[in-house]
């Protein structure tokens, strides 16, 4: 394994289990086991092995949520499927700091931790679109929006240990597909 690679194994699960301000560069460098020169010759700066950990997280979870809505077939009812890949995560507890709202509040909207952070929430809005039109939903831009909305609350009610939280979450989902379910006619 490369240089890079070790302080990537070292650091992402320390930024996913406490979030990313509370990791110092002293304690990643350590837990990395590389020299503080090799550190910053593959990251100049923290935020820039933030950003890097941001980059990985979203593409992980983009093709896990799109291969969980691939699975349940194409039509409106599949786009249920992201709560398949969330009760996955949170049964294996996911971190606080695995949640780029997490991020995002830690880091502040100016920061450039912060401003990826949106970045990635947009990105995420438009391929649930995408998938919502592919499904044949009406208003796949604002059906994208709503069920953002479920999925952060019912992130942060499993968070704060509401153990119903995902599961209501996903009532709500099926509400809001049939919501905008094309009526036949």
């Amino acid at each position: 394994m490369d240089a890079k690679q070790q302080i990537r194994e070292a650091s992402f699960p320390l930024f996913a289990e406490r979030g990313t301000r509370s990791v110092g560069v002293d304690e990643l460098i350590q837990a990395s086991g590389v020299a503080k020169a090799t550190f910053y010759k593959h990251f100049r700066s923290k935020d820039e092995l933030v950003l890097d950990y941001l980059d990985q997280m979203y593409e992980r979870r983009r093709a896990a949520i799109e291969q969980a809505v691939l699975a349940r077939g194409s039509g409106p009812d599949a786009m249920v499927g992201v709560f398949d890949v969330l009760d996955t995560s949170c049964a294996r507890r996911l971190p606080i700091g695995a949640s780029f709202i997490h991020i995002l509040i830690e880091s502040g909207l100016q920061s450039p931790v912060g401003q990826a952070c949106v970045s990635y929430i947009e990105r995420f809005r438009n391929g649930l679109a995408a998938m919502a039109e592919r499904a044949g939903l009406l208003d796949p831009g604002e059906f994208a929006r709503d069920l953002q909305f479920v999925i952060k609350g019912a992130l942060v009610s499993a968070v704060e240990g509401d153990t119903e939280g995902l599961a209501r979450g996903r009532r709500m989902a099926e509400r809001l597909v049939a919501l905008y379910r094309p009526s036949e006619a």
